[in-house]
């Protein structure tokens, strides 16, 4: 390759199984797993090279964007987990969906006056959802976490693939991990037999998981499902909003 023209990238070769958790002993290894990632000091990476240093803020050192599928994520570190998570994760998020959205463009009115009704609360509200985890541990996370993006290998070692890394609050990945797909009983478990729950997990996972129903709702508009019941929320737009009011609620 001519010099300063492209760029490759060397990946190790793996005999794949997919969705991997579904095998019993590959779902419990996981959990372990992800669990021991998450508790692992994350590399701070410098001009002079990497090294261990548990002082890597939220997002990525130096501002490395990642995607969410499609979706650009402003990755510009901060040293405040509440404030990175509500102005760079959220906001534009919301902001994206109070535009698609819009009555006018076919959207319910119910919807698009929820989404401008909604807004100011629900930023407020996931700020003080997050309170307790400002300055939580930064933990490398796959970013979106469902048993389509895991498989094993002939060995039964799990496999994650297809990542939206960022540094960032371990719960994320489980929160994400209980939209799409959801993993077996025995991965959470073993997941928190080595890191437990903290007091305030169930709030944050509704924070968590507005962020990644928006960006489903962004992307790929309403949802097949939509039309669901207030109770059972079919699409994506629907979910996000009765995510919204609860965290409006709460």
């Amino acid at each position: 390759m001519p010099e300063g023209r492209g760029s490759f990238l060397v990946m190790d070769f793996l005999r794949f199984i997919p969705f991997g958790p579904s095998i019993p002993e590959v779902v419990e290894k996981l959990g372990q797993s992800l669990a021991l990632l998450h508790g692992s000091a994350v590399p701070l990476v410098t001009s002079s090279g990497a090294k261990s240093d548990w002082n890597q803020p939220y997002g990525f050192e130096g501002g490395l964007q990642t995607f969410l599928s499609a979706w650009p994520q402003d990755n510009s570190p901060e040293s405040d987990f509440a404030e990175f998570f509500v102005q760079r994760r959220l906001r534009p998020q919301l902001e994206a969906a109070s535009l698609k959205f819009q009555f006018r463009y076919g959207t319910s009115n119910e919807d698009s006056t929820a989404l401008a009704r909604l807004y100011t609360r629900v930023l407020k509200g996931a700020e003080e959802a997050l309170e307790p985890v400002r300055h939580c541990k930064p933990s490398l996370l796959h970013g979106d976490l469902w048993t389509g993006n895991t498989g094993a290998t002939q060995s039964r070692q799990p496999i994650l693939v297809d990542p939206a890394c960022w540094v960032g609050h371990a719960e994320f990945d489980l929160a994400v991990s209980q939209l799409f797909g959801k993993f077996p009983a025995r991965f959470y478990d073993a997941y928190f037999e080595v890191a437990p729950k903290e007091p305030g997990f169930q709030e944050r996972q509704n924070v968590y998981m507005l962020y990644h129903l928006l960006n489903q709702a962004n992307l790929h508009g309403a949802g097949l499902g939509h039309g669901g019941t207030p109770e059972n929320p079919g699409g994506y737009l629907e979910q996000a909003i009765a995510a919204m009011e609860r965290l409006a609620k709460a």
